[in-house]
Parts: structure tokens; C-alpha cells; sequence
């Protein structure tokens, strides 16, 4: 869970954040300059209302998010479920002998070609 929050964070979260200091806030402090921003309860309240949105759309964002994460994560376990009963490979079985005699057999055909 700590992982994907902190994917969250960096994918959604900080971006956020950077366009409502960088972009918005600005934007609506320039609207108000010709008031007293200072002192202005019609400007706080219109910042406040601008970080409430950010954070109910990051609220809504972050549930599909987690959701698709987790229908991944299921996804990618019911494929290899799947794969658990499939044979992908053959197993390799030792004649009693072991596996000298066939190696030297396999040598000597080699080396018999060339001498």
C-alpha cells in the first residue's frame, strides 16, 4: 500500500499541488489585486475553496487509481494461476549411467569427424 501512495503522490499529488501554487492561487490573488488582498475574506475564502476542489478531485482520482491497481494486481495473479498447472518445459531425467558416458559419447563424435 506504502508503494502506491507514494506513486499517487508523485503522479498525481505533487502535480496538483505545482499547478495550484504555480497557476491558480496566483490567478485568483491577480483577481482581487485591486482589493485589500491582505485583509480580504472574499479572497481567503476563494483560495479555500480552490484547495478544496484540488483535494476533492485528488480524493476521487486517487479511489479510481487504487481500484485499477488493485484489478491489475488480480489480473496479473489469475495469469499465473493459470500458468501454474501449464508444463513449459520438459524435465531432463539421468539414465542410470548418469550423464558422463553420453557427454564422452557426444565428444567422440565430435572429435571423430575432425581426426
Amino acid at each position: 500500500m506504502e508503494g502506491l501512495q507514494a506513486l499517487f503522490q508523485q503522479s498525481y499529488v505533487d502535480p496538483a499541488l505545482q499547478q495550484l501554487k504555480q497557476s491558480i492561487l496566483p490567478a485568483i490573488k491577480e483577481s482581487f489585486a485591486g482589493e485589500e488582498a491582505g485583509a480580504s475574506s472574499a479572497l481567503n475564502q476563494a483560495l479555500g475553496e480552490a484547495a478544496k476542489d484540488v483535494t476533492t478531485q485528488l480524493g476521487g482520482k486517487f479511489g479510481d487509481f487504487f481500484q485499477n491497481q488493485q484489478t491489475n494486481q488480480l489480473s496479473a495473479l489469475s495469469q499465473l494461476g493459470n500458468l501454474a498447472g501449464t508444463r513449459t518445459f520438459e524435465p531432463t531425467t539421468l539414465s542410470k549411467e548418469g550423464w558422463l558416458p553420453g557427454l564422452l559419447q557426444g565428444l567422440g563424435s565430435l572429435f571423430g569427424g575432425i581426426l
